[in-house]
């Protein structure tokens, strides 16, 4: 099945409030799409997309149901719940909006949205609508895929050139799970504008976004005092040893010892956080650290672009994103796919290369960034097969070599990935 039909048929699912709906006011819609996978990683050493040794049934696991809703000619209402395997089938609502249809060609929405910032935002878990058993994570990976907001999007043409522009406005207060750890989020003024265009077999996208960030991580300012008063005294007792400096070491030790075992304990952020503090004094860096590597307010931005052939036989797509941190704490992201296509009958081959890579700032910033082992590199080949044994059913299995060139600041590992998984929309 050609990529283009494939998203077609989700849009019934994913994007039906965004098209114009023809249906008498007292229609009520329901649809769904689940899918249910295995992934079996061979390294634990490495870390990908929440698998490991054993098989993993749960992370490639997701249900939801969409309901629709004519109020009527003009206004639509629209809900999703979902449960995912990854959140113990938790269940949330990922959409919750009320659409406008001011004129054939102009929608407004208010209400909870998917984010707008990739080619496949609309349908980020719909598994069914596209060839992986699930998004590459070098690009796709933002830590929510939903906001609470309005967008507008104005539908025009010029000559075969069909494009939206959609602008979008809102904010975001969730739990976020970052580097596998929960963290108290605020995304204020979230605001960007993306176009998308199709010529004939083609299709392009670019697209910006800025946001607010708030986390609820913290110095550990008890282990940042510990470690200065064990650094005074140590430098006191080389001074002048007597019984008094050596028992003012020893006291500074112990104290030391009890806070190095609190902040072992503490998450990877506020870790980082507080250790940019200490390494900032121990390296004479001229940095304002304890704002510049904080994360109350600092901005994000992020790029996107993308362009897709699909002819029904053959089908590509490249993507690229970039993200800027404000903050030193978070480092920058260059990453982009390029993915190829052969449909035979209702079977299709996909052969996918990935690339993640982390940019240091420039200057003192960089270089606290570098010592802190905030860099990373990771590049990833899949080759994957798709079966489409039904309607509106697909069999997917994939194998991923994923290779971290680089993790926390040192020479990574490697490992295949392998995954098998079952798509339906109903």
């Amino acid at each position: 099945m050609r990529i283009v039909t494939i998203i077609r048929s989700a849009i019934a699912i994913s994007v039906l409030a965004t098209s114009t709906v023809h249906a008498e006011s007292s229609d009520l819609n329901i649809y769904g799409f689940m899918s249910v996978g295995v992934g079996i990683l061979d390294n634990d050493k490495v870390t990908i997309e929440g698998f490991e040794g054993e098989g993993n049934f749960k992370q490639d696991t997701i249900i939801a149901l969409q309901v629709s809703k004519q109020v009527n000619d003009k206004t639509t209402a629209t809900g999703q719940l979902v449960s995912r395997g990854t959140d113990d089938f938790k269940t949330e609502a990922a959409w919750a909006f009320v659409s406008y249809q001011a004129t054939e060609d102009f929608t407004a929405r208010m209400g909870r949205l998917r984010i707008p910032f990739f080619y496949y935002s609309e349908f980020l878990e719909v598994g069914y609508a596209y060839n992986w058993v699930r998004l590459p994570s070098d690009i796709y990976n933002i830590p929510f895929s939903s906001f609470d907001g309005v967008d507008f999007t104005q539908r025009f043409s010029i000559g075969s050139l069909d494009n939206s522009i959609q602008v979008n406005y809102g904010r975001l207060t969730d739990d976020l799970n970052i580097f596998d750890e929960d963290y108290k989020a605020d995304l204020r003024n979230i605001a960007g504008i993306s176009l998308n265009s199709t010529y004939g077999d083609w299709g392009f996208r670019l697209g910006g976004q800025r946001t607010e960030m708030t986390l609820d991580s913290q110095v550990d300012t008890a282990y940042v005092t510990a470690v200065q008063n064990a650094t005074i005294a140590e430098a006191a007792y080389n001074a002048n040893q007597t019984p008094a400096t050596g028992a003012n070491l020893q006291n500074a030790g112990a104290t030391l010892a009890d806070a190095q075992v609190e902040f072992n304990n503490s998450r990877r952020i506020d870790q980082g956080q507080t250790g940019a503090v200490l390494l900032s004094q121990q390296m004479g860096l001229d940095l304002d650290v304890e704002n510049e590597f904080s994360l109350d307010g600092h901005t994000a931005d992020f790029y996107n672009a993308a362009i897709m052939y699909d002819n029904g036989d053959y089908s590509f797509i490249t993507e690229i994103t970039a993200i800027e941190y404000e903050s030193g704490l978070l480092v920058d992201n260059r990453a982009w796919l390029a993915s190829v296509a052969k449909r035979i009958g209702s079977t299709t081959t996909h052969l996918t290369y990935s690339n993640s890579r982390d940019v240091l700032n420039s200057g003192d910033s960089g270089k606290l960034q570098k010592a802190l082992k905030l860099q990373g590199e990771d590049k990833s080949v899949t080759l994957g097969l798709r079966y489409d044994y039904d309607v509106n059913t697909a069999i997917k299995v994939e194998a991923q070599y994923h290779d971290e060139l680089e993790h926390q600041g040192e020479k990574g590992d490697h490992a295949m990935l392998y995954s098998f998984a079952v798509d339906v929309i109903f």
